[in-house]
């Protein structure tokens, strides 16, 4: 899915697509988070939940994933793009690692209501 991502971000521009991707990808955390509440051990809802998590997979490898370092690559002014976009990634591979240690704890601690805390970030966006 990342591929027609990348001709995406040229045929609807960074914020739409940007935005488009955070809406689909809320809708996947939300359902996700509802059915595996609602029906924990329902196999019609295992169906449902391999559905709606592939959805969020592909909205992120075809919006996201590309288009974050697109933009990323065309904010800064030319005489700093490359350190701007090497302390950008260094950042985004730092908080990959806290959210990676996090995660467990928090689901621990909330179970799949970690889903709804994702649709709220998306939803900040």
């Amino acid at each position: 899915m990342s591929l027609p991502g990348l001709f995406l971000v040229e045929r609807l521009g960074r914020r739409p697509l940007l935005l488009w991707g955070a809406g689909i990808m809320f809708v996947g955390q939300i359902v996700t988070g509802a059915v595996s509440k609602a029906y924990p051990n329902d196999k019609v809802a295992g169906d449902v939940l391999i559905a709606f998590t592939c959805l969020f997979i592909a909205a992120f490898a075809s919006t996201w994933g590309p288009g974050c370092w697109v933009v990323c690559g065309e904010s800064f002014p030319l005489r700093l793009s490359a350190r701007c976009v090497t302390v950008a990634t260094g950042a985004n591979w730092m908080f990959n690692l806290i959210i990676a240690f996090a995660a467990p704890q928090i689901q621990q601690r909330i179970g799949t209501g970690i889903t709804f805390i994702w649709a709220g970030a998306l939803a900040i966006t």
